[in-house]
């Protein structure tokens, strides 16, 4: 065993075995931002075997008050997060498998990455994700780790389907605790490891005790007033998602509609640049109009009528500073006709 990890090992409730079934497991990240990037240099400082990151976004300059690893250059270089988040990683911990994935979260993107994962770990900002997650993660079986943050507040529940109460057993009847998102009420900087803190020791107790792990309990924090509780939380006996299988998100159909993210003056399309050839293609098109443009292996970034423009390389396009869906149609089919 690799003498990086041994002062690990020297944990009495790790021990030499328990590391052996860190360094066999694989874990998959939803989100590469604040929870994930804090997560995902964890996982890679002890051990984890495979570690998958799944995020969409970008580095932004606003990201580096909360969100480990990433630097100054990355912002300057626009980087895919999932992308950056590799290339750190991969200096801290070059024995394991890290793969980061830049692509939308929906079915299709879970069922290919989430087979392999014996724990997946919830780090993303978005409900319906979560929801998705939620129901993907009861269909092919496998435990999960919720965790959210805002302003001062954070929340972890760790979830096991069929035994444990699932994230819909949870909200039938109860408000979303504390479920605004950072983009609207900011998120104090040190709530983060606090709350991936937590998150991964539940991760390590669950994948080291297996089926013994009992501690089924819904954790919530305030990083301000330096609080912490936990109660027990019951399966629903009416939930339609782990109880009547009845998968709303899983079979929700596919939309290429215009959408709007919460918080942000952004919208976001899907345009049919979806090969490689078209996105070079696209830089082409770009330089005919004298529209100046920077590149990476992922992104495209530009200004048009002084909006800036983010394609992606699987046909996603953010236009940014734009107070309504209707304006960002006449700006997307402007470039788009």
């Amino acid at each position: 065993m690799d003498s990086r990890y041994s002062r690990q090992m020297l944990v009495s409730s790790i021990g030499k075995e328990g590391q052996e079934k860190l360094s066999q497991s694989s874990v998959l990240i939803i989100g590469g931002g604040a929870l994930g990037s804090h997560t995902a240099e964890m996982c890679a400082r002890m051990g984890i075997s495979r570690i998958t990151i799944l995020d969409r976004d970008y580095v932004d300059l606003s990201n580096l008050q909360r969100q480990t690893l990433f630097t100054e250059e990355d912002v300057h270089n626009k980087e895919a997060k999932a992308y950056a988040l590799e290339k750190h990683l991969k200096q801290i911990n070059s024995s394991i498998h890290i793969e980061g994935v830049v692509a939308d979260v929906n079915k299709q993107v879970l069922e290919q990455y989430i087979h392999g994962a014996d724990i997946v770990l919830d780090c993303t900002d978005n409900f319906d994700i979560r929801f998705l997650l939620n129901e993907a993660c009861i269909f092919y079986n496998k435990k999960w780790i919720f965790a959210s943050c805002a302003g001062t507040y954070g929340n972890v529940v760790p979830i096991s389907p069929g035994e444990s109460a699932c994230l819909d057993c949870l909200f039938i009847k109860t408000p979303f605790f504390n479920g605004a998102s950072c983009d609207l009420i900011g998120v104090q900087t040190t709530l983060i490891p606090l709350v991936t803190s937590i998150q991964c020791s539940i991760m390590v107790k669950m994948l080291i005790e297996q089926e013994q792990f009992d501690d089924y309990y819904f954790y919530q924090l305030d990083s301000w007033k330096l609080e912490m509780n936990k109660f027990k939380v019951h399966r629903h006996a009416k939930c339609p998602a782990c109880v009547e299988k009845r998968f709303k998100y899983l079979n929700k159909s596919y939309t290429d509609e215009a959408v709007r993210l919460c918080g942000r003056e952004t919208v976001q399309f899907r345009t049919p640049l979806l090969e490689e050839e078209d996105f070079q293609q696209f830089t082409n098109y770009l330089g005919d109009r004298a529209i100046t443009y920077k590149k990476n292996k992922f992104i495209i970034s530009f200004k048009y009528k002084d909006h800036p423009f983010i394609l992606f390389k699987d046909g996603r396009l953010l236009i940014h500073e734009v107070p309504d869906i209707k304006e960002a149609k006449q700006l997307y089919y402007q470039l788009f006709s």
